[in-house]
């Protein structure tokens, strides 16, 4: 089972530049995606491409092995604050909701600390 739930969309420009936003109002613990994972290899995370470590998850989650997920996945933005989770589970990588969101409100997941090992800056 591979969806997109319909209740979310994509926004090019947002705050934060794209990100996923909710058509209507969602409650808490709602999963809203689970997506196929794609080229999964092993690598330690320092040894990561730049340009990978911006799309990559780990896979399955809290490990060295990395993959690309599909769907709307790596369009997800970063808040430390964040009112989604992402999960691993042995058909992909989801996200479901930790609160509840409010109509047009961006969801963000939270990346982890070893992704701003990278020197990004949060916006």
């Amino acid at each position: 089972m591979y969806f997109i739930s319909p209740e979310i969309y994509i926004k090019k420009d947002g705050p934060k530049g794209m990100g996923i936003y909710a058509k209507n109002d969602i409650p808490a613990n709602v999963m809203i995606e689970l997506s196929p994972v794609s080229s999964c290899y092993n690598s330690d995370w320092d040894s990561v491409q730049y340009q990978l470590k911006k799309i990559v998850f780990s896979y399955p989650m809290n490990t060295n092995n990395y993959c690309i997920a599909l769907g709307y996945i790596a369009i997800y933005n970063h808040d430390d604050n964040n009112n989604a989770h992402w999960f691993t589970c042995d058909i992909g990588v989801g996200v479901f909701t930790i609160r509840e969101i409010k109509k047009d409100e961006e969801i963000c997941i939270n990346y982890g600390p070893e992704y701003w090992k990278n020197g990004w800056t949060k916006i």
